[in-house]
């Protein structure tokens, strides 16, 4: 089963099919690479880049480029800054996360992102700032990938998917269905609480 969640708010000039492409192109933009900053750390968090490398304890004020690996250990948190648009991502306890992709440039002017991020453990909470199109904010979990270009989420690796503010759809094989803030995705059931 492949899922894909869009987010976006009622507020967008078009629909988010107009905006941005929700194909599951590996295709990357033309950008440079970005940081993500340790805002906080409560516990215990390392670090892994391009796995088998340099590896080591977390503390606030690192920055780490793509192809590093996050862990936190249990009862554990860890707040990244990914960017301006990208905005934040909290790891919570016995977690873990690859950033994937992360980078931030201009295209014509305008800023465009584009950020993957692979949860391969635990649960994360993010707050997206509005992208510009054609950027790209993915958090890849089991059943298949979320999408956000407006959004404060919640998302366990098993897929489990709450949208805290915002609206957006999801598309699991043929199907789709509108996701609105306060509700829950849970691909155990295939439905919306």
């Amino acid at each position: 089963m492949t899922l894909l969640l869009a987010i976006y708010f009622a507020g967008c000039a078009a629909p988010p099919s107009e905006n941005h492409s929700y194909e599951s192109s590996n295709e990357r933009l033309p950008l440079q690479g970005a940081l993500a900053t340790v805002r906080a750390v409560r516990g215990q968090a390392q670090f892994e880049r391009n796995p088998g490398g340099e590896q080591g304890s977390i503390v606030v004020g690192m920055s780490f480029p793509e192809g590093t690996l996050f862990t936190t250990d249990a009862g554990s948190q860890l707040d990244l800054f990914l960017g301006p648009h990208s905005g934040m991502l909290r790891l919570t306890g016995s977690s873990q996360v690859f950033l994937k992709t992360l980078r931030d440039s201009k295209i014509e002017e305008k800023p465009v992102v584009e950020t993957v991020i692979e949860l391969r453990k635990g649960r994360v909470l993010g707050n997206v700032k509005r992208l510009p199109p054609p950027s790209r904010y993915k958090i890849l979990v089991t059943p298949g990938y979320f999408a956000s270009f407006d959004s404060r989420y919640d998302i366990s690796d098993f897929g489990r998917i709450s949208i805290l503010e915002g609206t957006g759809q999801i598309y699991y094989g043929e199907q789709k269905q509108d996701l609105k803030a306060g509700q829950t995705y849970d691909p155990a059931t295939v439905k919306m609480h």
